[in-house]
């Protein structure tokens, strides 16, 4: 039977009594960000990996590496269409969950397979194939149904920023124990083995995340506006997005963020065993980091109700850009200002200001709406995307080209002065520069916090104008 066209007033009901999410549906959600931490993961052990073990040059890592992330700024899109257009019982988003989860863990785990002893060429093709299918196909198509759930799960602004904090917090933790771990474990059992144990691991949270969390408000949306009897033109997607001034603004930010940690994550392993001459180093620092990403976790809910995202998000980039000036102007002369800087960029510089990302998305999501009388939930998401996933390419291609220019060469067991003072620049002064320019960014464009209720009192009126 056809559900019945919600009135005005029942819509208003509905929205103004919403319960609060369950936590099982948090609890779901926060599995998503264990899903995506592969995301990062990927990247940052993937070029060492080519480098290291596979003896592809630097420069060619770092062009591959770009390549694939140029790829996805259309695999975003295609996966946002895709989403938006979903018609399930299920819903638009957790669908994409199940489906992804058993070809996503696969090719995460394949790319850290190719043979060592394969011909360059071999090497390269499969190294560009494994990881365009994990990242740019599977994980881009996961990525941005995890966006789009967390607009179909609540409309209330400060529910959807606990979500972003569970979700980012947690992938923070992880990603952070990751760098800290992983490296070990490498030499312990190798890359193909840690890997499979990673895909198996999101393969787990990809369905937990299916099983626990629901499209409450999306169901709620699709009644309202209409939408279970017509399918979203192609067209009108794109004429919401390119109306929406706030997508281009989130996707700047986004890109900046994202090639700055990139850097200090990627980076990491290079600045522990070149310029502080122990690899091992990294390990250690790296723990600081997953300190950090754990108290940031634990302080940004408090402190976004406090003070607000929008100086939380300030305050973030600013610390960021000191704590990166720090390390930088040190050349490594103090292990224990690099940790404590380490964190302060974990808690600040990460923790504060990718949390508060998903939270604009919605934001980003209801203006387009506001302005045009499209819902494009799918493709606003992948803006998001894209900028995370293009940021880390990004970021890979400047820390491999800073360092290619100072001279450095894969593989070798000493490095000139100038390569390693290439790396010091890469891995401290270029995050510096994007941090600080991010948070002067910010506050010079972003006016929508604060303007949600006006905006959904508008699009709740034009909703119930459209159905009635």
């Amino acid at each position: 039977m056809e559900k019945k066209v919600m009135t005005r007033e029942e819509a208003k009901y509905e929205l103004e009594h919403m319960k609060p999410l369950p936590l099982k549906e948090k609890v779901g959600y926060t599995f998503d960000g264990l899903a995506n931490v592969w995301m990062m993961a990927i990247p940052m052990f993937l070029m060492t990996f080519a480098t290291e073990n596979l003896k592809v040059a630097v420069g060619l890592v770092g062009l591959v590496m770009m390549l694939v992330k140029v790829l996805d700024g259309f695999t975003d899109i295609i996966a946002g269409i895709l989403i938006d257009r979903t018609k399930s019982k299920k819903g638009k988003a957790r669908p994409w969950m199940l489906w992804m989860a058993i070809p996503y863990a696969v090719t995460l785990a394949a790319v850290f397979y190719i043979p060592e002893n394969a011909n360059m060429v071999v090497k390269v093709v499969l190294l560009v194939i494994l990881y365009a299918l994990s990242i740019s196909v599977f994980g881009t198509i996961i990525s941005v149904a995890r966006t789009v759930l967390m607009t179909r799960m609540t409309d209330d602004p400060k529910e959807r920023g606990q979500l972003g904090v569970l979700n980012d917090g947690v992938s923070a933790i992880l990603c952070g124990l990751l760098m800290a771990l992983t490296n070990i474990w490498v030499m312990q059992i190798g890359y193909a083995k840690i890997f499979t144990i990673y895909g198996i691991v999101a393969f787990v949270a990809c369905i937990l995340t299916y099983i626990l969390c629901e499209e409450r408000v999306g169901e709620l949306n699709d009644i309202m506006i209409g939408s279970k009897k017509e399918t979203v033109k192609i067209k009108d997607l794109f004429k919401t997005l390119g109306k929406n001034k706030y997508a281009l603004v989130l996707l700047i930010y986004i890109l900046l963020l994202n090639i700055a940690n990139t850097i200090i994550q990627t980076g990491g392993l290079y600045y522990a065993g070149n310029v502080l001459g122990n690899q091992m180093l990294y390990s250690r620092f790296m723990l600081f980091m997953v300190i950090g990403n754990i108290v940031g976790f634990l302080v940004a809910t408090p402190l976004v109700r406090k003070i607000g995202s929008r100086k939380i998000f300030i305050i973030g980039s600013i610390v960021a850009a000191g704590a990166a000036a720090v390390i930088f102007l040190s050349k490594g002369r103090s292990f224990t200002l690099i940790c404590v800087c380490i964190c302060l960029i974990a808690i600040c510089g990460i923790t504060f200001t990718t949390t508060q990302l998903m939270a604009m998305t919605g934001e980003c999501i209801d203006y387009g709406e506001w302005k045009t009388g499209v819902r494009a939930e799918g493709v606003t998401s992948a803006i998001a995307s894209i900028g995370v996933k293009i940021g880390g390419a990004v970021g890979s291609a400047l820390l491999s080209g800073a360092m290619a220019a100072g001279g450095y060469i894969s593989g070798a067991q000493t490095q000139s002065a100038e390569a390693v003072s290439s790396i010091n620049f890469a891995f401290a002064g270029l995050p510096m520069i994007l941090y600080l320019v991010l948070a002067i960014l910010y506050i010079i464009t972003w006016r929508l916090e604060g303007r949600h209720d006006e905006m959904k009192a508008e699009i709740m009126a034009n909703r119930t104008a459209k159905a009635e």
